[in-house]
């Protein structure tokens, strides 16, 4: 919708955010599951909860690095 310079309400957004997040976690469990028949449930498991955690962390290292570039930013 962006790239055709429409936009939607913040209803409209939240549900669409909110629906890419359900899918999300959908594929996420489906893709789980499909491994699980080939690696073993412990690595399977240590990757998940890798895929799940490291986007926190990407954002976390982001801010951590612009606040020292620029540290009388709010």
């Amino acid at each position: 919708m962006r790239i055709h310079g429409t936009a939607a309400g913040p209803l409209a957004q939240a549900g669409i955010f909110g629906g890419a997040i359900l899918a999300a976690g959908f594929m996420l469990s489906w893709g789980a599951e499909a491994v699980e028949s080939r690696v073993s449930q412990v690595l399977m498991l240590a990757g998940l909860v890798l895929v799940t955690v490291l986007p926190e962390y990407a954002f976390d290292i982001y801010y951590a690095f612009r606040a020292g570039q620029a540290p009388d930013s709010n």
